[in-house]
């Protein structure tokens, strides 16, 4: 029992703010595309169990799996993890939009996606995670495993993926990009409005809408339907 409370508190990354993340559909459902999800701000300590209800009553709701956005410093990671556990289990797709910053907790949340998004200018984070009331190396152990075995359960098994995406100390950032999700095997798609199948996220997102087609690719794209 002595070393599950310690993991729990080893579970926590290491920004702290007072602002509890957001949680909402910011797009519903259609015949065309599914409803789309922003979870956005940091995951807090106190509202863990608060935030993974709210996820399960938004999720569980649709009839097919949401894309769900990130947009957040981080947090909780006990949270990050359960909500990642849970979008992989309803088969949500994950996204991170140009200029968006998802790091620590949000980044592991952003893992559990089936189909994983990010886009050019997306600013991606990880790091280990950190004991908060004290520096036992056991426990910040026994934290990195936890993390290091859900990786494996979202479909990031290669052990050199492992390493890279928990590497960085509690102070640090590993920030993650294609090329380097390609060199470790960590399935990852660009996202970008431009492209058929995510204009409809334009308008839900506050982005400008397309004047024109924006290039050759785009206009000869086919479109093609979500689950």
């Amino acid at each position: 029992m002595k070393r599950f409370l310690m993991v729990a508190l080893a579970l926590s990354l290491s920004q702290q703010t007072t602002r509890a993340a957001e949680i909402s559909v910011i797009e519903n459902e259609t015949p065309d595309h599914p409803a789309l999800i922003l979870i956005k701000g940091p995951f807090l300590k106190d509202e863990g169990r608060k935030d993974v209800g709210t996820f399960v009553g938004l999720v569980a709701a649709r009839k097919k799996p949401a894309v769900v956005f990130l947009d957040g410093p981080g947090g909780a990671a006990w949270t990050g993890l359960q909500i990642g556990r849970l979008i992989r289990r309803y088969g949500c797709l994950t996204a991170v939009a140009d200029n968006v910053q998802c790091t620590s907790a949000c980044a592991l949340a952003w893992l559990g996606g089936k189909e994983r998004y990010m886009g050019t200018n997306a600013r991606i984070g990880f790091h280990a995670a950190s004991v908060t009331d004290n520096s036992d190396a056991s426990a910040s152990a026994a934290a990195n495993a936890v993390i290091g075995a859900y990786l494996h359960e979202v479909g990031v098994t290669d052990f050199n993926a492992i390493i890279y995406l928990t590497k960085a100390d509690p102070q640090s950032i590993t920030w993650l990009n294609l090329s380097d999700a390609m060199r470790y095997r960590i399935s990852v798609k660009a996202f970008s409005p431009s492209q058929g199948r995510w204009s409809w996220t334009r308008s839900a997102l506050g982005l400008p809408s397309r004047r024109h087609v924006d290039s050759i690719e785009a206009m000869s794209e086919s479109k093609p339907k979500f689950p």
